[in-house]
This record gives structure tokens, C-alpha cells and sequence, in this order.
């Protein structure tokens, strides 16, 4: 796994992430939102999945690694990685979701 923290002082917006990180129009990102309360359980995918956060937080448990993600961060899992996500946070948390294969 590879985790990018967001070390910048500027003010977080989705277009700013998104040039940060070099995303771009043609690239197959989704944006996906995790509720307040929402659990996904242990699963993997066949795919690298990158997942960017734009706003609010995620608790990820990768391989029984905890990590909490904040906006601006970025994450990589292998694929076939066990991995499970969390929010048990106030406000909801969005994301940038992307599945490759190398």
C-alpha cells in the first residue's frame, strides 16, 4: 500500500486536489460518498484501487493496518488486498475512487 498525506496549507477544494494529484477528465475516477455510519466489510478487488478523499474522513483497515484518511490524502491497495472501510464520523466523507490493472 501507498499512502500520499496532504501536506499543503492551501485550501482543500475538489478542483485543487484533483491538480495536485494529476487526475484528469479522461481518467475513469467516480466519485463515491460514505455516510455517516456506514460500514463496508473485509473484500478485495482484482484491481489497484486509488482512492483520494475529498472531504471528510475514512477509516481504512488494510490487512488489519488502521488508517484514518483525511482530505487531500490519497491511498493505493494492491490488488487482491483485503481491505474495509469505516466512517464513524459526523459528516459524510467523499471520495475519488479509481480501479486499474497493471
Amino acid at each position: 500500500m501507498i499512502i500520499s498525506r496532504w501536506q499543503g496549507t492551501q485550501q482543500l477544494s475538489e478542483d485543487r486536489i484533483k491538480k495536485y494529484y494529476h487526475v484528469r477528465e479522461d481518467q475513469d475516477f467516480k466519485e463515491e460518498k460514505f455516510e455517516s455510519g456506514t460500514v463496508i466489510k473485509d473484500h478485495y478487488h482484482h484491481l489497484l484501487e486509488i482512492r483520494i478523499i475529498i472531504s471528510g474522513q475514512l477509516l481504512c483497515n488494510i490487512s488489519g493496518n488502521q488508517l484514518l484518511l483525511r482530505p487531500g490524502d490519497r491511498i493505493e491497495i494492491p490488488a487482491n488486498t483485503k481491505h474495509a472501510y469505516s466512517n464513524t464520523y459526523p459528516e459524510a466523507c467523499t471520495s475519488l475512487v479509481g480501479y486499474y490493472s497493471f
